[in-house]
C-alpha cells in the first residue's frame, strides 16, 4: 500500500487515528528481487538491466492516470515500477500529508532481519504496547538474489537511489 496513490486518503478516511509502520528494504535489492518475482510470474519478457533502463516509459503517466480516475488500474504500474516502488521518500511524503511524524515508525528489513528482537521491542513501544519477547524469529522472506546481480548494474543503482536515500533519512531523522 506504500506505493498506491490513493492509499494514504483512503487509509486517513477510515482509520484517521492510525499508526503507521513500515518495513524499507535496500532499494536495490528491493528493484532486484520484485524483478525476479515477477519475471517468475511470466510477466516481465527483459533482463533486469533492460527493464531498469526501460522502466520509464513502460510507466510513464500510469500514476497520472490513477490520480485523475480513482478506479483506474495500472498493471503496467503494478508490475514494472521497479526503481520506483525504492524511492520511499515520495510515497512518505504522501502519507505523511494525512499523519502526523509521529504517527509513523520506519523500520530497515535489514536491521529487522539482522536483529530482530531490537527492531520488534521498537515497534512494541511505538504502538505503546509491554515489552514482550520472542524466543525464535523464523526468517519468510531471506531473498538471495541480490549476489547475482551484475556489480556495475548495482553501483549504477546505488547512485541512482542515493539522494533519495539521503532525503529519506533527513525526512525520518535516520539513517
Amino acid at each position: 500500500y506504500l506505493h498506491h496513490p490513493h492509499a494514504p486518503a483512503r487509509v486517513a478516511k477510515d482509520l484517521p487515528d492510525a499508526k503507521l509502520m513500515v518495513l524499507l528494504r535496500n532499494p536495490v535489492d528491493r528493484a532486484y528481487s520484485n524483478y525476479h518475482h515477477v519475471r517468475e510470474r511470466g510477466k516481465e519478457p527483459l533482463s533486469f538491466a533492460e527493464a531498469i533502463e526501460r522502466e520509464e516509459e513502460r510507466i510513464d503517466g500510469e500514476t497520472e492516470k490513477m490520480l485523475r480516475d480513482e478506479n483506474y488500474h495500472s498493471p503496467a504500474r503494478a508490475r514494472y515500477s521497479y526503481l520506483a516502488r525504492g524511492r520511499y521518500v515520495e510515497q512518505i511524503r504522501r502519507w505523511l500529508q494525512y499523519y502526523d511524524r509521529d504517527r509513523l515508525l520506519a523500520i530497515s528489513s535489514e536491521a529487522f532481519f539482522y536483529n530482530p528482537e531490537t527492531e520488534y521491542q521498537r515497534a512494541l513501544e511505538f504502538l505503546g504496547l509491554r515489552k514482550h519477547k520472542i524466543e525464535n524469529y523464523p526468517v519468510k522472506n531471506p531473498g538471495g538474489y541480490h549476489s547475482s546481480m551484475d556489480p556495475a548494474l548495482r553501483a549504477q543503482l546505488n547512485e541512482h537511489f542515493k539522494p533519495y536515500n539521503k532525503e529519506l533519512y533527513d525526512l525520518l531523522d535516520r539513517d
